[in-house]
């Protein structure tokens, strides 16, 4: 059941945001490491989680099926939230297990201490972060255009190790 749930909100994450990714508006100057495209930073918080994004985000409805959703018109991130005591020997596992678990067939990666992995559709790309909190796994997911890969990979590393959990 676990893993169709997980499935079932891998597919709506694609079919939700299709029209929300896109590339930086034109006539904006890039900086290489800051993503100052991107917009200024802006830290958007909601019960047990703290993300740094940028000004170009808006908080958007969501649906059921994630605690919650964030867009801009270059990319969109989706925060799911699962209480540790939802499953048995979910407490034992660390974010490389609980990745592996979750979604099975994808290879989990680690760079600076954050477990992650990416996963493609025709024509996007999502970057699953994994962090741990006192009563749950939370997974952040970064999902864009893969034409726009190149631009946002370090960005996205970048937000993901600004995220705080209680």
């Amino acid at each position: 059941m676990k893993k169709k749930t997980a499935l079932i909100a891998f597919l709506l994450l694609f079919c939700i945001v299709f029209s929300a990714c896109g590339s930086p508006s034109q006539g904006e100057t890039e900086t290489e490491d800051s993503g100052a495209s991107f917009g200024k930073p802006k830290t958007f918080e909601k019960e047990g989680i703290s993300l740094l994004l940028t000004d170009r985000f808006e908080e958007s409805e969501s649906s059921r099926v994630f605690y919650a959703y964030y867009a801009a018109d270059f990319c969109s991130v989706f925060v799911s939230r699962e209480f540790i005591f939802s499953a048995e020997g979910l407490a034992d596992q660390n974010c490389r297990e609980y990745l592996e678990n979750s979604a099975p067939g994808i290879t989990v990666r680690e760079r600076d201490g954050l477990f992650y992995y990416t996963k493609d559709s025709s024509d996007r790309r999502v970057y699953a972060y994994c962090f741990k909190g006192s009563d749950s796994f939370w997974v952040v997911q970064y999902l864009c255009w893969i034409g726009d890969t190149e631009n946002l990979e370090d960005l996205f590393h970048q937000w993901a190790k600004g995220v705080k959990v209680d």
